[in-house]
């Protein structure tokens, strides 16, 4: 029995990852004189190996290498006892224990996509390598850093041993219905992604039977168990096409499921996008009761703020009005004092010579008479008297002026 810390060859136990019925695998770590490497290193645990079939594994593995959903291989070999093959460490663990954690389930839609998107890519390089996984399910899909990773290509095969191996190889409630008659093609890979992918969105199975004759009829010969309403139509259809009976009904290879998939993804997210602009809409559509309803406070605050202002207006003018009065009545007062006595008073006696007085010469203007000067004075007072008048009445026509602006 293999414990911590015993020693394969290079590497060094860590702890166990998992089991099967192939075996065990286990973290172990490869140590050299510069660098030291963890590794998952599955073992088979059993006397009756056959190694050539080891060794086609081992080579189907390294062609299935080469892309960023297939977890690559490092080596196969044998250790003393022991047959080893060693794989990159996934330290995310499996999509069955990241499933678990979310409730049996991906934690979104939109993650069920994203993840499905990543196997089906993985499903398509090994396709185009000639190679049918034959045993997809969450168990032998590893996360690195979110993203999926194709493992386990077929350990358990190389089993001569019928103690360790059913009468077909893989995972029954992953299988399509042909499997069981020993036919495979890329079609019954593409069943495996449709189960994964039902899991994923609904978590459950679609033939959830728990006994194997229930479970084997369920699979050969009765539908799927609907998706929940929740699950939207456009996925629903990507999982029925998944799940057909006849492998021709179903997609042709990995890459047009993935297109199908990712064109419901599309179409989700333009549904998305038309429902954000009728959501703007509605808003866009309550704002002129909001833009009314500030504009009626703002008129009523702009109508106290004009009454005011015109009040103000008002005082300031009726101020300036009644000081210019003042300064007209004593201007007018001071010009009354410097023109001297009335024209009644100063009309001049006759003279008493009668000599003729001489006559001016040509060049001389005549001086005006008094009688003259009198009437221009008077007619002086006459003009100030209504410029007064209408410096008293300008108030008033302001006042008018206002009102009916206001109103």
């Amino acid at each position: 029995m293999l414990q911590t810390g015993d020693e394969i060859g290079p590497y060094t136990l860590l702890s166990k990852l998992g089991s099967g019925s192939f075996g065990v695998v286990w973290l172990a770590e490869k140590r050299t004189v510069l660098t030291t490497i963890r590794t998952a290193l599955k073992i088979p645990l059993t006397d009756d190996l056959d190694l050539d079939s080891i060794r086609r594994e081992a080579e189907v593995w390294v062609q299935a290498s080469g892309h960023p959903n297939v977890l690559p291989i490092i080596e196969a070999n044998v250790y003393g006892e022991y047959a080893v093959i060693a794989s990159e460490y996934a330290p995310d663990g499996s999509l069955e224990t990241w499933m678990n954690l979310n409730g049996g389930r991906a934690p979104s839609i939109r993650a069920a996509i994203d993840m499905s998107a990543g196997i089906l890519a993985g499903l398509e390089h090994l396709h185009a390598q000639s190679i049918i996984h034959r045993d997809l399910k969450p168990a032998n899909i590893l996360l690195q850093r979110g993203a999926p990773r194709l493992a386990d290509f077929g350990v358990s095969r190389v089993l001569k041993s019928t103690n360790h191996k059913s009468f077909v190889s893989g995972t029954p409630a992953y299988m399509a219905p042909e499997t069981f008659d020993g036919h495979r093609s890329q079609q019954t890979d593409v069943w495996s992604v449709g189960v994964i992918l039902y899991q994923l969105l609904s978590g459950s199975l679609p033939f959830p039977q728990t006994d194997m004759t229930s479970l084997l009829g369920g699979i050969i010969t009765r539908e799927p168990e609907p998706l929940p309403v929740s699950v939207p139509a456009q996925l629903q259809r990507v999982v029925e096409r998944a799940l057909r009976k006849k492998p021709s009904e179903r997609y042709g290879s990995a890459e047009e499921m993935r297109r199908a998939l990712l064109n419901a993804s599309h179409a989700l997210n333009a549904g998305e996008t038309i429902r954000d602009r009728e959501e703007a809409g509605t808003q866009i559509s309550n704002l002129p009761t909001i833009i009314g309803t500030a504009r009626k406070r703002r008129s009523s605050a702009g109508m106290v703020a004009l009454v005011v202002a015109v009040v103000v207006i008002v005082a300031l003018l009726a101020g300036v009005a009644f000081l210019w009065g003042r300064l007209g009545a004593a201007q007018l007062a001071n010009r009354n004092i410097g023109a001297g006595p009335s024209p009644t008073a100063t009309m001049p006696s006759p003279s008493p010579s009668p000599t003729p007085s001489p006559s001016p010469s040509p060049t001389s203007s005549p001086s005006p008479s008094p009688k003259n000067e009198g009437n221009r004075n008077s007619q002086k007072q006459e003009q100030k008297r209504e410029e007064n008048k209408k410096v008293v009445k300008g108030p008033t026509n302001m006042k008018r002026f206002l009102k009916k602006i206001m109103h």
